[in-house]
């Protein structure tokens, strides 16, 4: 526990330090002498949890739909995701006068196609892994063959010298 913790407050400690005449009184003793500190609370009060209706409609679906939480997110895109545009459309036929359930029943009806269009985006999403994964093949084999076809024209490059130099150490035996 560092020092500041078991340290009396200022106040205290110029008090004391007075009393024992170890240093003259500082020209703000006075004026904070007669200002009491602020009453700090101890502890810090939790804040209240925020729950909004349109979270708890999703977490519904997710529970119901459990293979909707592997539905991908598009980062750039302006769309909401598919389950946020479900709990928005439960929340409306709701504020319309239907139960949760109705609204529920009625949402899952209206984006039936909406959801299926999500559903095949994680297929294409395989797809579209698969396809990047040969293209970044095909470049890796183009790579290695370049890198090849350079060591071969070194080696080339490097065997004329070669010659040359044994022909230099001939001429001078």
């Amino acid at each position: 526990m560092n020092n500041f913790r078991r340290s009396k407050p200022l106040l205290a400690r110029m008090k004391h330090m007075l009393k024992s005449n170890a240093v003259k009184e500082p020209l703000w003793y006075q004026a904070v002498s007669r200002t009491p500190p602020a009453e700090l609370p101890l502890k810090a009060s939790v804040p209240p949890r925020l729950v909004y209706e349109e979270d708890t409609l999703i977490r519904g679906y997710l529970r119901r739909n459990p293979e909707a939480a592997f539905i991908p997110l598009t980062m750039n895109s302006t769309e909401p995701h598919f389950v946020r545009k479900f709990a928005w459309r439960q929340q409306e036929l709701m504020g319309a006068g239907y139960s949760r359930e109705e609204a529920y029943q009625l949402s899952e009806r209206e984006l039936e196609s909406e959801k299926i269009k999500a559903h095949q985006l994680v297929n294409t999403d395989e797809d579209l892994i698969k396809s990047v994964q040969d293209e970044e093949e095909e470049f890796v084999k183009l790579a290695i063959s370049m890198q090849k076809g350079r060591v071969e024209e070194k080696s080339e490059e490097e065997a004329p010298a070669h010659d040359e130099d044994a022909a230099d150490e001939k001429k001078k035996e």
